[in-house]
């Protein structure tokens, strides 16, 4: 990957100064540019170079035992644990939302994620312990993307329930298909982050433009849709999520049945983003 800003974000300090990295990327230009500092460039079609790595794994644990390694990562999670009990609190942190999410779903769901704090939560919390799989617009961090995939895997696997999770200001911009969702029926669970809109965009213009804020929020010109018309006017079945107590409750009864189904949930909209205060590794 091309390790953008969305990704790696702006504080390239925290990445190990002891940790080498090696990037491969067909455009040459991706690999010299002025970001993170590219260790063993290799310019080259990643599908080539993944068949030869991948012999390469496997003759390295033909030849190697990994456990030390493993043990290792393992105690580092255990020690950094990212969602905590502060977090069990009102209005509803989406660290703990999104956790629970995970914990509850299994190897029959999809998760599925678009932009802003959904992406950088999921990608923090989502564990995959039982098959699950996700859906995710990356680091393209492309608002309003969960809606159309989760309609794609609704599609393509009919079997399965798709947990979509996407935030009431990236609602808008495919706010369309809600009626594909529920003319045809799809299993398709839709979680729907009410934070007082545009919360990464407020962290954005509060760290690097001092505060002064336009377009993300009521008071400063984009007001919030009344979700449950919303859900009303797409003749989608809603529901609210408002209290953390709730959360574990609801969201079984919520899964226990098939069928399209649109999800409110409150959230602080002073969310704060977990981010790399310093190396893990001195």
């Amino acid at each position: 990957m091309r390790l953008a800003i969305p990704f790696v974000g702006d504080k390239l300090d925290a990445f190990s100064k002891n940790a080498k990295i090696a990037a491969v990327d067909i455009e040459k230009s991706e690999l010299l540019k002025k970001s993170v500092k590219i260790d063993v460039p290799i310019n080259a079609d990643v599908k080539l170079f993944i068949k030869k790595f991948n012999k390469m794994i496997r003759d390295d644990l033909k030849n190697n035992n990994w456990l030390e390694w493993l043990m290792s990562c393992q105690e580092l999670k255990k020690n950094n644990p990212t969602v905590t009990e502060m977090m069990e609190k009102n209005p509803i942190d989406l660290y703990y939302f999104m956790s629970r999410v995970s914990k509850l779903s299994n190897e029959e769901n999809i998760l599925v994620t678009d932009a802003g704090s959904n992406y950088y939560v999921g990608g923090q919390v989502f564990q995959f312990e039982k098959g699950q799989r996700e859906l995710t617009s990356g680091t393209f961090a492309a608002m309003g993307l969960s809606i159309p995939l989760s309609i794609g895997a609704a599609v393509a696997k009919p079997k399965f329930q798709i947990l979509a999770i996407t935030g009431d200001g990236s609602l808008e911009l495919n706010i369309q298909e809600l009626k594909t969702i529920s003319y045809y029926k799809l299993n398709i669970k839709l979680f729907v982050i009410n934070n007082n809109g545009y919360l990464s965009m407020r962290s954005w213009q509060d760290n690097y433009f001092e505060g002064r804020r336009i377009g993300s929020d009521d008071t400063t010109g984009a007001e919030i849709l009344n979700l449950k018309k919303v859900a009303d006017a797409f003749d989608l079945d809603y529901e609210i999520i408002k209290n953390y107590k709730d959360i574990d409750q609801k969201l079984k009864k919520l899964t226990s049945k098939s069928g399209p189904l649109f999800v409110e949930v409150i959230c602080d909209d002073k969310q704060n983003i977990i981010e790399p205060d310093k190396p893990i590794y001195e």
